[in-house]
């Protein structure tokens, strides 16, 4: 996939660390924050503007999407795993927003199509490692 793909990937990765540093701490942080400490929590939601916090999260999910987006346009680009996974990727980081409005049977709709992405093209680098003998 060359330089492009190898860049592609490492935004990917990136994207994909920032939003489960993100994740752990909403699980373990903020939930015991909800629960010792109320007031806290509510200073860290409320005011105006955008909080340190609310930035750090767009910054995570923004990573997340566009570093997925770009290593799925690489892997049309490049040809060498299946387009199908990779137009997968693409239509499931579309229709994640777009079927919001159908609330959690979109949710359901919208991640089937995105994981089944992920898991084709995960099949498709195990089948392309197996078929070169690594």
């Amino acid at each position: 996939m060359g330089v492009w793909g190898g860049v592609a990937f490492s935004f990917a990765f990136l994207g994909s660390g920032l939003l489960l540093a993100m994740e752990w701490g909403e699980v373990f942080i903020v939930r015991t924050l909800a629960l010792r400490s109320p007031q806290a929590l509510k200073g860290l939601e409320g005011g105006p503007g955008l909080s340190p916090y609310d930035l750090g999260a767009m910054i995570a999910f923004a990573a997340f999407t566009l570093g997925w987006l770009t290593f799925a346009i690489a892997t049309l680009r490049a040809g060498i795993l299946s387009r199908r996974s990779a137009w997968f990727l693409i239509t499931g980081f579309i229709l994640v927003p777009m079927l919001g409005w159908a609330r959690v049977w979109g949710a359901i709709a919208s991640n089937a199509v995105l994981g089944g992405g992920w898991i084709m093209l995960g099949r498709e680098v195990s089948v392309h490692r197996a078929a070169k003998g690594g």
